[in-house]
């Protein structure tokens, strides 16, 4: 038996002597920072302080939950659950990902007077491009052709970018948003929009089991 682990054993062995069998650990993060969700004793009638919660939540987060960045990006999360008859803590732990699927591209048609005022402008082919977020909100910008800083021109990119923003409504959208890459030829009078939605998903790592001992 390892000193080091023996206020913890002397602990989880106090929690099993008031009649609970297990507990569980529940953590989650993303976006850069990630931590402790939940902590609870089995059975869930069992009460546990503040200062207990602290001390599980303490080891395991030590101990047991891996620090290898899972919490960058699209995150993760994961459960310890620790039995408290055989002293064995198991780790179930899933990461998110991301990925961008198959892109959607379509050609609409300008309105006339829309097209009629982009030729005006002298630059009648430019790119858009942006995004649409998860929930549905839309950011496009000009990458080429119209500067939609000059004032002048400012009403013709606003009325450019709501016709914009009507199509990008009519497709298929991934639960994680899509990017948008759009090619207007004024003088065909045509958009090209591609439109690239993003998927999440899940990867259960294999599970892991940490003798307390």
């Amino acid at each position: 038996m390892s000193d080091i682990n023996l206020p913890i054993l002397v602990f989880l062995s106090s929690l099993r002597e008031r009649g609970a069998t297990h507990v569980v650990v529940e953590y989650a993060g993303s976006g850069d920072s990630g931590g402790i969700e939940s902590t609870r004793l089995g059975p869930e009638t069992l009460p546990l302080s503040d200062a207990e919660r602290a001390t599980i939540e303490d080891y395991v987060w030590k101990k047991c939950i891996p620090h290898d960045g899972w919490e960058n990006n699209e995150g993760a999360r994961g459960r310890v659950s620790i039995d408290l008859s055989t002293l064995v803590a198991t780790l179930d732990h899933t990461d998110n990902y991301e990925e961008q699927g198959e892109t959607q591209a379509r050609e609409v048609a300008l309105p006339e007077e829309l097209r009629t005022a982009v030729v005006a402008t002298g630059v009648p082919d430019c790119e858009v491009t942006g995004y649409v977020d998860s929930d549905g909100d839309q950011e496009l910008y000009f990458s080429t052709g119209i500067q939609s800083e000059l004032d002048a021109l400012q009403p013709i990119a606003d009325a450019l970018f709501a016709f914009l923003d009507d199509q990008l409504d009519t497709f298929e959208a991934g639960d994680k948003g899509a990017s948008v890459h759009v090619i207007v030829d004024a003088a065909a009078g045509t958009a090209e929009i591609n439109y690239s939605p993003y998927e999440g998903g899940e990867m259960e790592r294999p599970s892991t089991e940490i003798d307390i001992t």
